[in-house]
């Protein structure tokens, strides 16, 4: 039974188009970045993925202000979802959250990716606090309860387990759907292998 399976397709709209300046003010870049970061739209204008990611890294270690570092992982994640690179995907959706400057319409959703990612690495610790920061943040989708149930069913925490699913269940009806039984069985399971009368 997969539960919780999104797309990493959707993750930002930042995603979806040339990293752009998201902020009500420009973006402060010195000059120094700028003569760092200059090679960079060059390859990515030319869609030459690898020497784009390449030329990210390269400018780097001058990426030292947050909104530098906003700047120059918005074109790692732009690249790395058009490669379908999940280390590169995450590397930049945790820096732009350090950065303190993601919309905050946005924040639950980066850190329920950054959840995604984690538990595709089994790093179920990191997950379990990127999910949990993903509620904090109102982001409150069947998406997030399922990969919740799923983690803690990985670390056999059933009564966490039970607790996200009915939340997932309770969601769903929300919109006017049936959950389907699937999630029960899924639950039912769950309870039982837990000795959850």
């Amino acid at each position: 039974l997969a539960l919780g399976s999104v797309s990493m397709a959707a993750v930002p709209a930042q995603a979806e188009k040339k990293p752009k300046e998201t902020k009500a003010e420009p973006l402060k870049l010195s000059k120094e970045f700028r003569e760092a970061a200059g090679p960079i739209d060059k390859v990515y204008k030319a869609q030459d993925w690898p020497a784009t990611m390449t030329a990210i890294d390269a400018a780097e270690p001058a990426a030292k202000t947050p909104d530098e570092i906003y700047t120059l992982n918005q074109y790692r994640l732009d690249v790395g979802t058009k490669t379908q690179n999940p280390a590169a995907q995450e590397k930049a959706i945790t820096a732009m959250l350090g950065t303190g400057l993601l919309p905050a319409a946005d924040i639950g959703k980066y850190h329920f990716f950054a959840g995604k990612f984690a538990s595709d690495r089994k790093d179920y610790a990191k997950a379990e606090t990127e999910y949990a920061a993903a509620a904090a943040a109102n982001y409150a989708t069947t998406d997030l309860y399922l990969s919740q149930a799923k983690i803690y069913a990985d670390t056999c925490k059933y009564p966490q387990v039970l607790t996200t699913l009915e939340k997932a269940i309770q969601t769903e009806e929300a919109t006017g759907k049936k959950a389907p039984e699937d999630w029960y069985k899924f639950g039912f399971g769950q309870a039982y292998k837990g000795k959850l009368n």
